[in-house]
């Protein structure tokens, strides 16, 4: 909890909770929409949530640096 994470769609978020039964699929707080652009924080349950015919759920890319891209994790949880 608390990293900045990067998606495989291009959104940034904030791991709010880990899963108990998939650890790399935690709950994302997303709070930049895949262009970087600030957006109102959501949760997403990367864990829960199903594939479907179109594409695969998204996946945690990298954890990022919050003070490089000047992001008060605080301010989001």
């Amino acid at each position: 909890p608390r990293s900045l994470v990067l998606l495989d769609t291009g959104e940034i978020g904030i791991v709010v909770r880990a899963s108990a039964d998939a650890p790399r699929r935690p709950v994302v707080r997303i709070i930049t929409d895949a262009y970087g652009i600030m957006a109102e924080p959501f949760d997403i349950d990367l864990a829960g949530m199903e594939r479907d015919s179109r594409a695969d759920a998204p996946t945690v890319v990298r954890c990022l640096d919050p003070a490089a891209m000047n992001i008060e994790v605080s301010d989001y949880l």
